[in-house]
């Protein structure tokens, strides 16, 4: 498991709350339009968009590239989830 900024050690309790946060922060992003800030389909812009999602979360500083790696494969997992119409559990 990630170190996160929340201090919190269980795996289900931080999936939860990295669950809320993203889309929070995801809701920003586009309510904002900063969305249009980011490169479209580079991985710099996938990457500036997970540190954006995941930034009140993990420390990007200390994070490897396999971490990196490992965020955004989570990412593209939950997308995935969601566009089949699979729903989860968490709620905001």
């Amino acid at each position: 498991m990630l170190e996160n900024k929340l201090g919190i050690t269980n795996e289900v309790d931080l999936s939860k709350e990295e669950e809320r946060i993203t889309k929070l922060k995801a809701l920003e992003l586009f309510d904002s339009h900063k969305i249009n800030e980011f490169e479209v389909g580079t991985f710099k812009g996938l990457a500036d968009i997970h540190i954006y999602l995941f930034s009140d979360i993990y420390d990007f500083n200390s994070l490897t590239l396999d971490n990196l790696n490992e965020l955004i494969i989570l990412s593209a997992i939950l997308s995935d989830f969601s566009m089949v119409g699979v729903s989860s559990s968490f709620a905001l």
